[in-house]
């Protein structure tokens, strides 16, 4: 009897009911642990799945299902070494047997020393299956890397020039001496100059930049080579047709993996619709304030938390404070301590996208004077995001 031996669990299959009794006292004399008998495949694949012996003595004739299927399926679920039991000796039964999972056979009746020899055998078979198996495995999915590998390697020139050739911005890469190692064909759409024009001419970006902003570009294009800096701003060029354009231009340092600098990557925009959008946003802004500084009732613009950003000459007159006053008041303090916890609410209803109609609120000026007043407010978003109000108010002393 050895350690090993004591160790091992083994389940019979076996449907008739004496040979399953002289199995389990021959094991027992082995000094092997029996862990049940299953009179039958559906018995035995419920006790392997509830028991995991560490091997199974099967029959090969069972009365529901054969033990080479019920081999094959406990293979394929949860491999345990196989000893197959047979009446017959016929080598097709065996080869089935085996390609099922089976490690060894035993032609009945056994002895105490086939079963002993059939389980070592069984045992070390299945372990050098297991560890084909995972010898296998580990190949496939080198295989399988290898051919990722080799694929993506020659795939990878060809993403590089499809994302970087057919990039709607002006992209290039400079290398640490400001020379190109890449333009984007993009460059000849947004200048009217080519990739070519640009690395036979490498002061060409120079060239082109607006008068007004040619100083300032420089200095800032010299400084991203210098620092190694991520950059970012915005400025004119002039194309080849003569038309005055606005870049966009964003710059950031570039590293091999080891921490070697390859220079910098830069890419230009442009954003001259945005900046003419911007342009009338500016003017429709300036005509909009000066139509409501000339109102006859206040106009007050506040952020979130009542600051005031723009208040109209009538509310200085109303209020009685100067612009300079203004600027270090909130819209809480032109009322009176007993309403300004309902302005608040108010305010965060109309914040949170609630439609207000006029509030009432007494209102104090700068003198201490109060004065009955009615506050209509509207939201003020900017690119769909509330960041303040909009209040006209109404004194109502005379009505």
């Amino acid at each position: 009897m050895t350690d090993k031996q004591q160790k091992v669990n083994v389940l019979i299959v076996e449907d008739e009911l004496y040979v399953g009794q002289m199995l389990e006292r021959l094991l027992e004399e082995l000094d092997y642990k029996v862990l049940g008998v299953a009179e039958n495949g559906t018995q035995a694949l419920e006790l392997v799945a509830k028991r995991h012996p560490d091997v199974i003595l099967m029959d090969i004739a069972l009365p529901d299902i054969s033990g080479i299927e019920v081999t094959r399926r406990i293979h394929e679920t949860q491999p345990t070494p196989v000893v197959m039991l047979t009446a017959y000796d016929k080598p097709e039964l065996l080869e089935q047997a085996s390609a099922a999972g089976a490690g060894a056979y035993l032609v009945k009746p056994v002895d105490i020393g086939d079963i002993e020899r059939a389980i070592y055998i069984a045992r070390e078979r299945f372990s050098d299956l297991m560890e084909l198996q995972r010898l296998n495995a580990e190949l496939r999915v080198e295989i399988k890397e290898r051919e990722r590998a080799e694929a993506a390697l020659r795939e990878s020139e060809q993403r590089f020039r499809t994302v970087a050739d057919f990039t709607y911005d002006w992209e290039y890469w400079l290398s640490p001496d400001g020379q190109y190692l890449y333009i984007s064909p993009s460059c000849e759409r947004i200048t009217g100059y080519s990739p070519g024009d640009f690395i036979a001419d490498p002061e060409l970006m120079q060239r082109i930049i607006h008068p007004d902003d040619a100083d300032r570009i420089r200095t800032c294009l010299c400084g991203e080579m210098e620092n190694q800096q991520a950059f970012r701003t915005d400025f004119r060029v002039v194309t080849r047709a003569g038309e005055v354009i606005w870049i966009g231009h964003i710059c950031r340092s570039v590293y091999a993996e080891d921490g070697t600098w390859l220079g910098n990557r830069a890419s230009n925009r442009d954003i001259t619709l945005r900046k003419r959008a911007e342009d009338n946003l500016r003017e429709s802004e300036s005509k909009y304030r000066e139509l409501v500084d000339f109102l006859p009732q206040p106009v007050l613009e506040f952020d979130k938390s009542g600051h005031f950003d723009f208040v109209n000459r009538d509310a200085l007159r109303t209020f009685g404070y100067s612009r300079e006053d203004f600027e270090t008041l909130t819209i809480f303090q032109l009322l009176i301590p007993e309403d300004r916890v309902r302005l608040e609410r108010d305010m965060h209803w109309v914040l949170g996208g609630r439609q207000a109609a006029g509030n009432s609120y007494t209102a104090r000026r700068k003198d201490g004077n109060t004065f009955p007043i009615i506050m209509f407010s509207s939201l003020i978003s900017r690119n769909g995001v509330p960041v303040g109000l909009r209040a006209v108010v109404t004194n109502t002393t005379w009505f």
